[in-house]
């Protein structure tokens, strides 16, 4: 396995479908950006990628889904991978997102598949959002860990030493944000689907408030001045009460400053006719069973995923890795496309 340096240049020729060149130019000084350049991974970014995709379980309900290459075992003349943190919405598990999780791994990255347990049965029992937050993370610093374990199959499968891009629907969006708007974790890239600012009011009265200080903290009172990472952030224009309008995306995106001596790179897509189930991969073969909890949507779910998957996988590869090749992935018609209608904004 390949060890990294403080300062390394490396190639490496890997077997897919014929061969693939990987060159990597790496930086881990403090203060400098990783720059990785992925082979085969520039075609339509909402198509799956060159990796077939090999998932680890990590217990607790979490899994690692990583890119491999021509068996269904890991290959670890990809690693060090870039690391992905997705977290689910309120009361849905990582498996209803599995199809999302595993289009991100099939172009390259590792991703995280956080099962932060935050739900109804939960909350009754008291949990917070913070404690979903904390078990979330949690799973992304078990991979860390593990991947500096010698002998551990995950041994090398990141570097614990690079910040990492978190992506997550409705409470997981605002996971997402949160966990780069904490000053004590390293973000450098956050996608928010549809995120939703909630606050406790599914929270029983017979909880002992002291216990949820801080546990459900409104984010667009928080963002303001707060130092941010490249954020993507999608609104479905049909959630109704499933993301109120008083704390749904274009809230939150609308909060995170955009200070004229420090901007933050902050991009919204609205979609107009898509509801907020419209992110669960149920919707893509017409059975979803949630879907019924939030307003119809007017878009062909397959559709809308499609666009998720191709601007998240986008965002993250010129963003999170720095690969000018999708500087202009908004603009893209493979990514985009004409059968979802998108609203862009950039702040």
């Amino acid at each position: 396995m390949m060890s990294m340096m403080n300062r390394c240049a490396w190639q490496l020729v890997v077997g897919l479908l014929g061969l693939l060149t990987l060159t990597a130019a790496c930086t881990i000084d403090a203060g400098e950006e990783a720059l990785v350049v992925l082979p085969g991974a520039h075609g339509a970014a909402a198509e799956p990628g060159p990796w077939r995709v090999h998932v680890s379980d990590l217990g607790d309900g979490h899994r690692l889904y990583a890119p491999s290459t021509l068996t269904a075992e890991g290959d670890s003349s990809l690693f060090p991978l870039p690391l992905v943190l997705f977290s689910p919405g309120f009361a849905v598990s990582p498996g209803d997102y599995q199809h999302t999780v595993e289009h991100l791994a099939s172009h390259g990255f590792a991703v995280v598949a956080a099962d932060h347990g935050f739900g109804f049965a939960s909350a009754l029992g008291c949990m917070t959002q913070r404690d979903g937050l904390e078990r979330a993370l949690a799973a992304a610093n078990q991979v860390r860990l593990l991947a500096r374990t010698p002998g551990h199959e995950l041994f090398g499968v990141v570097d614990d030493r690079q910040g990492l891009a978190t992506v997550g629907h409705s409470y997981g969006g605002k996971l997402s944000l949160w966990l780069a708007q904490e000053h004590d974790v390293r973000v450098d890239a956050v996608v928010a689907l549809d995120p939703v600012d909630g606050g406790d009011d599914r929270r029983p009265g017979y909880c002992d408030a002291a216990s949820a200080v801080d546990g459900f903290p409104s984010l667009a009172e928080r963002l303001p001045g707060t130092p941010m990472p490249p954020v993507l952030v999608l609104t479905a224009g049909l959630s109704g009460d499933c993301a109120p309008a008083n704390g749904n995306g274009a809230v939150l995106a609308a909060a995170i400053d955009d200070d004229a001596d420090d901007p933050v790179d902050v991009i919204e897509l609205t979609l107009p006719r898509a509801t907020h189930t419209d992110f669960i991969d149920d919707v893509e073969d017409g059975d979803c069973a949630a879907c019924g909890l939030c307003p119809a949507s007017q878009e062909v779910g397959a559709d809308v995923l499609r666009l998720v998957r191709g601007v998240t996988v986008s965002f993250l590869r010129h963003r999170f890795l720095g690969d000018g090749r999708d500087a202009h992935w908004l603009l893209d018609p493979a990514v985009m496309g004409d059968d979802v209608q998108v609203v862009v904004a950039k702040f």
